[in-house]
């Protein structure tokens, strides 16, 4: 989780300050760097989660706090946007709201997973089952449970994908209210 931390702040900084000779090439690689480094966090963190405590309702609960930053983490992006008027006489989202995006994620995020790593305990000790590449497979693809949940998740993805990768060219762009778009975001979210 540490290392992608690391990874996901030079992949910010690079993708969220862009030089002006930046390059399909150059947005792909620091694309490709911020999602391993969230692959990185997300994983463990996942795993994590879930064996911090063995009681449903406590894993409940647990989801919900990350649900609730996640959304929180979003959310302070429009909410930063908004606030930046006050210094740039604009809520678009230019160069300068990102740049402050960028330092506010390097400067915080570091700081929020060293203090989930160090002071967050492991949740109780799990007896470890070993099994074969097989065994894992046969599990995997066994699981009618499993399989209604990649599916119900892969349709979710896609339709948020869909709605988030037009959003901002609809507004800002056809809609030529990109002075509130960050007002809006914050009403969406």
């Amino acid at each position: 989780m540490i290392a992608g931390t690391l990874l996901c702040c030079v992949a910010v900084l690079f993708l969220f300050q862009p030089p002006a000779s930046a390059d399909i090439f150059y947005y792909g690689l620091w694309s490709c760097a911020l999602v391993i480094g969230l692959s990185l966090i997300e994983i463990p963190r996942s795993a994590w989660a879930t064996e911090l405590n063995r009681d449903y309702q406590q894993r409940s609960r647990i989801w919900a706090y990350i649900s609730q930053f996640n959304i929180g983490g979003s959310l302070t992006f429009y909410v930063v946007s908004a606030a930046l008027f006050l210094v740039t006489g604009t809520m678009a989202i230019g160069g300068d709201t990102l740049t402050t995006i960028a330092f506010l994620y390097v400067a915080l995020m570091p700081i929020g997973v060293l203090l989930a790593v160090f002071l967050v305990d492991n949740g109780p000790k799990i007896e470890q089952q070993t099994t074969t590449l097989r065994g894992m497979l046969r599990s995997l693809t066994g699981s009618p449970p499993l399989w209604h949940y990649y599916g119900a998740i892969a349709f979710w993805a896609l339709g948020q994908g869909a709605f988030l990768s037009v959003i901002y060219i609809f507004i800002t762009d056809y809609m030529k209210l990109a002075e509130i778009f960050p007002v809006i975001m914050i009403s969406y979210f």
